[in-house]
C-alpha cells in the first residue's frame, strides 16, 4: 500500500473514532529588521543675495541616524570644488548610533556680481540612501569693470595721419563702480596718447552707476615705421577685478613713394644787391673788391646773363651811385668808381641786413616797383664786411621770409657773404670778427660764405658769381615725410643737401651745387592725404 492511500485510510480511521482532534501548527514571526537610516536637513539651501566685498554667511546641516544600526558616513564633499561654497568638517563621529547626529557647516563667500549653485553630496551605508544630496543657490552683488575694446589693433595707419579709438569703460555689476586710478603706458616714441579724461569726466574718482559706463579717447599719430603699444590700466573697487586692462597695438606706414626730376638750368636774369661795410677798417678789404671785381663780373658777361648791379652799405639803405645793368659800359670801372665813394667814414654800428631788408621793400630804390627789382628775375645779395651784423629789429629769419615770399620760391632768392670765418672769426690780412648773422642768413638762403681774410679775392668771387647763377634750391610739389627723402644727381646718391621745411625745398650745400645741365631726381614718401577722421569703437 502506498503512502497516499496509508494517509487516508488513517483520516477515514480517526474520523471514525470521536475522541480525537487535528490541530494546526503556525510559522513562527520574522525577526525585526535592524538598518540604519539617514535623515539630512535641510536638503535645500538659498542663501540669498550677498555683497561680493567679502561678506560671509554660513548654515548648518544636521544628519541624524533615524535607523536601528550604525550608520557609517564615508564622505561629505561638493560636487564641483568650488571658492564660494566651502565646508567645515563633521562635528561628531562619522559612525552614528539609532538617533545619534552629527553637523558640519557651508559658507558662501561671493566673489563677484553672479548667481551661484553647487550641491553637497553626503555618502553613507544607508542601504536605502547611498547618497543624499543638499542643493546650494546664492547670488553676489558687487560691481563688475568691463572695458572693451579688451584687445585692439590700429593695423596700418599712414605716417602723418591719425586714427581714435573710443574705449568704454562700463559697470555691468549690481552696485556702484568707483574708479580711483587710470594709467596708461606706451612704447616711445609716444605715438600713442590717451585724451584728458579728468578735463571730460570731471576728475577722480569716477563713481559709475549700475549699467552706466564712460569713454575714453585712444588717440595713434604715427611718426615712423615701428611697432606700437599701449596698455591702459584702470583701478577700481571691482573685488575680483581690482586692476583691469586693455590693450592696443598699432604700426605706422609710408604712402607710395612719389618721385620729382628736376634739370639744372642756369638763370637767365639776376638782380643782385651788394652790402658793403663802410666802416674805418674797411679799406684794404674794398681795395680787393674794387681790384677783382671784373672777374665776378666775367662770369655773368660769358654766361650772357641778363644783370642789374646795385650797392648799398651797412649804414643806409639808399643806393650807391649809378645802376649796373647789361648796357653799363665797363662796370668793374664804374664798380671801382662807386666803391670809392662808399668810403670807410660809415657807422661802426654795422646793420647789413636791416639795411638790406628795408632797401628791397617797396617803395625803396632796390624794392619792388624800383629800376633794379624785377618780379622774374633771381635776387642775390652779397655782403662784404669785416665785422658781424648788429641789426635790431630785423632778423635773419624776417629776411628770409619776405624775400622768398616776394620772389614766390627759394629758388629765386640767395644770399652770400665775403666775411670773418665761421667760427672763430680770421686773423690774416687785417683779421675779421666772426660773423654769425651773416653765416646765418647765407644758409637760409643756400648761399655761399667765403673768409674775407683771404689773400686773393679773384677766385672768390668767382665762385660767388658761379653759385648765383645755378639754382641750389629745388621745390618740391608735396610736402615729404622728411626720412624718406633721398637725392640723386646724375644717378648717383647726394648726402650734401637739406631740407627746407618753410619753403619745402631740398637745398644742396654750396659745394654740390648741380652742375648745369645735371638730372636732379628727389624721391619721398609725401606726407599722407589723411582719410576724414572717425572714431573707432573696436567693434
Amino acid at each position: 500500500m502506498g503512502p497516499l492511500l496509508r494517509f487516508l485510510s488513517f483520516v477515514m480511521l480517526m474520523g471514525a473514532c470521536s475522541d480525537y482532534s487535528v490541530t494546526k501548527i503556525e510559522d513562527p514571526p520574522p525577526a525585526p529588521v535592524v538598518t540604519p537610516d539617514i535623515v539630512v536637513e535641510p536638503t535645500v539651501i538659498d542663501f540669498g543675495t550677498l555683497s561680493a566685498d567679502g561678506s560671509t554667511t554660513t548654515e548648518t546641516i544636521t544628519i541624524t541616524n533615524a535607523g536601528s544600526d550604525t550608520l557609517n558616513i564615508s564622505n561629505v564633499q561638493l560636487d564641483s570644488t568650488d571658492a564660494v561654497f566651502t565646508l567645515s568638517s563633521l562635528t561628531g563621529n562619522d559612525s552614528l548610533e539609532p538617533d545619534e547626529n552629527a553637523t558640519f557647516t557651508v559658507t558662501y563667500d561671493p566673489e563677484t556680481y553672479e548667481t551661484n549653485s553647487n550641491t553637497i553630496s553626503i555618502t553613507s551605508d544607508d542601504p536605502n540612501e547611498p547618497t543624499t544630496s543638499v542643493a546650494l543657490s546664492g547670488v553676489g552683488s558687487s560691481p563688475l569693470i568691463d572695458i572693451q575694446p579688451n584687445n585692439f589693433d590700429f593695423d596700418y595707419v599712414l605716417i602723418g595721419c591719425e586714427e581714435t579709438l573710443t574705449v568704454t569703460i562700463s559697470n555691468i555689476g549690481d552696485s556702484d563702480l568707483i574708479i580711483d586710478q587710470i594709467d596708461y603706458y606706451i612704447t616711445y616714441p609716444a605715438d600713442l596718447s590717451i585724451e584728458d579724461y579728468e578735463d571730460v569726466h570731471g576728475p577722480l574718482p569716477w563713481t559709475i552707476a549700475a549699467g552706466d559706463s564712460v569713454e575714453l579717447q585712444i588717440n595713434y599719430a604715427p611718426t615712423d615705421v615701428d611697432m606700437d603699444a599701449g596698455i591702459i590700466e584702470v583701478y577700481s573697487n571691482d573685488p575680483q577685478n581690482a586692476i583691469a586692462d586693455a590693450d592696443q597695438i598699432a604700426e605706422g606706414t609710408y604712402p607710395s613713394i612719389y618721385e620729382e626730376t628736376f634739370t639744372q638750368e642756369e638763370i637767365t636774369t639776376a638782380d643782385i644787391l651788394f652790402v658793403v661795410d663802410n666802416s674805418g677798417s674797411m679799406s684794404s678789404n674794398q681795395t680787393q673788391l674794387a681790384l677783382n671785381f671784373d672777374t665776378f663780373m666775367n662770369v655773368f658777361i660769358t654766361s650772357g646773363i641778363d644783370y642789374h648791379i646795385a650797392f648799398i652799405t651797412t649804414d643806409s639803405y639808399d643806393l650807391e651811385g649809378a645802376l649796373i645793368t647789361t648796357a653799363t659800359t665797363d662796370p668793374a670801372a664804374v664798380v671801382a668808381d662807386i666803391i670809392d665813394n662808399i668810403g670807410t667814414h660809415g657807422s661802426t654800428n654795422e646793420r647789413g641786413i636791416y639795411f638790406s631788408y628795408y632797401a628791397l621793400q617797396s617803395g625803396y630804390e632796390a624794392g619792388p616797383g624800383s629800376d633794379f627789382w624785377r618780379a622774374d628775375s633771381k635776387l642775390i645779395i652779397i655782403y662784404v664786411s669785416d665785422e658781424d651784423d648788429h641789426s635790431s629789429g630785423v632778423t635773419p629769419t624776417m629776411l628770409k621770409n619776405y624775400t622768398v615770399l616776394e620772389k614766390g620760391g627759394a629758388s629765386y632768392v640767395t644770399a652770400h657773404a665775403v666775411a670773418g670765418d665761421y667760427p672763430g672769426g680770421c686773423t690774416a690780412n687785417g683779421g675779421a670778427q666772426e660773423a654769425f648773422e651773416y653765416y646765418t642768413i647765407v644758409n637760409y638762403l643756400s648761399g655761399t660764405f667765403l673768409s674775407i681774410c683771404e689773400d686773393d679775392w679773384g677766385t672768390p668771387l668767382e665762385t660767388l658769381a658761379h653759385d648765383s647763377i645755378l639754382k641750389s634750391s629745388f621745390t618740391l610739389a608735396q610736402a615729404p615725410i622728411e626720412e624718406t627723402l633721398s637725392v640723386y644727381v646724375d644717378g648717383v646718391e647726394n648726402t650734401d643737401w637739406t631740407f627746407d621745411a618753410s619753403t619745402n625745398a631740398v637745398d644742396f650745400s654750396n659745394s654740390t651745387t648741380p652742375d648745369s645741365g645735371s638730372s636732379i631726381l628727389v624721391s619721398y614718401a609725401p606726407v599722407a592725404d589723411c582719410p576724414e577722421e572717425e572714431s573707432d569703437t573696436g567693434i
